[in-house]
């Protein structure tokens, strides 16, 4: 990919340049898999390349594959979304491109396939340049992690004067410490937790006719709606904010007994 996308370079001397960083740049793409399969890229050290500035490097992948004749490579790598939601937050639609090590500091993945990740805007721009300097602090990566087996996105409901819904990541039996520290450092930096409460919060009150309906037939019917709404919500994905927030309405005795009444409408 690299190479095709150099060759696509109008400077002759700079494409020149470019070219005859192929070779290192394809033993940093093999480097870069053989890390990325045992979640270790935070090993992987940046380094300058050589003949070229970082910027000419990086410059490939607005140059060529976003403006240029490499724009088919980028509008597939964008489908290939599911659902075409973003991978990183399961909330958003997929509008962008996100480089999982920046563009900045790692140029030579700018246009590396692997390193290229579906993205909502909003993910893109909250995630910025982040480097791994730890394994704790490496983000998820929708290509080498599945963190499907195991459902640790939890919904806390509080009851009060209204219903308030707070998102965390909780340690469940069977999943390492270290994955869990890994979701921790992807929800607290991508900022999921504002993001699921606000969405939650408009699901409460465009659901709150339905929930006042089934409670009509009895708290046990409103839960074992919930819990049905739960179950259908996480087929697509295990840690879908919806799916915990049904769950974890279902959980709660008070919100069952009545307490939906509080959800405010205005």
């Amino acid at each position: 990919m690299f190479r095709e996308s150099a060759a696509r370079t109008r400077n002759p001397e700079l494409r020149s340049a470019l070219l005859a960083l192929s070779e290192r740049i394809s033993e940093r793409a093999t480097e870069y898999l053989d890390l990325a399969v045992r979640a270790e890229l935070f090993r992987l050290m940046a380094e300058d390349p050589d003949g070229v500035s970082k910027e000419d490097l990086s410059n490939v992948y607005d140059r060529v594959l976003v403006r240029g004749k490499g724009r088919p490579v980028y509008d597939r790598l964008r489908a290939g979304a599911k659902y075409r939601r973003c991978p990183l937050c399961g909330a958003r639609d997929v509008k962008t491109l996100d480089h999982y090590l920046s563009q900045s500091e790692y140029p030579e993945f700018a246009v590396f396939p692997a390193n290229l990740v579906p993205s909502c805007s909003d993910c893109n721009k909250v995630k910025l340049a982040h480097a791994p300097r730890t394994h704790a602090e490496q983000t998820f990566h929708p290509y080498f992690d599945d963190w499907s087996s195991h459902r640790i996105l939890r919904a806390a409901i509080d009851i009060t004067n209204t219903v308030q819904v707070s998102f965390s990541i909780e340690q469940v039996a069977g999943v390492p410490a270290a994955r869990i520290a890994r979701a921790q450092q992807h929800f607290e930096l991508l900022e999921l937790g504002s993001l699921y409460a606000g969405s939650a919060a408009v699901e409460l009150v465009e659901s709150k006719d339905t929930f006042r309906r089934n409670f009509a037939a009895g708290a046990d019917i409103l839960r074992s709606e919930l819990n049905h709404t739960a179950r259908s919500r996480q087929r697509g994905n295990l840690n879908a904010w919806r799916a915990a927030l049904y769950w974890g309405l279902a959980a709660s005795d008070d919100f069952c007994n009545g307490g939906f009444k509080l959800i405010e409408e205005s």
